[in-house]
């Protein structure tokens, strides 16, 4: 591709580098023109988050890591 193929002879992420601090404004647009602008994917699956062991009291470990028991009365 032509295109990487110039920014690879003009050094390529060092100079990127360069431009973020020599032209702030110019590297932001371009930054905000190949970000995606939505994220495409599966969300029919739970997310699983890794906890460490309880220790202690059940109760405190659960209102530390459990957002719907804190929410309890």
């Amino acid at each position: 591709m032509m295109v990487l193929g110039a920014l690879d002879a003009k050094g390529g992420q060092k100079w990127l580098e360069g431009q973020m601090d020599e032209n702030p404004q110019s590297f932001l647009t371009l930054l905000g023109k190949i970000m995606p602008t939505q994220v495409v994917g599966d969300v029919s699956h739970r997310f699983v988050a890794l906890m460490p062991p309880p220790e202690g009291a059940p109760d405190e470990w659960l209102r530390k890591y459990s957002p719907t028991y804190a929410r309890r009365p």
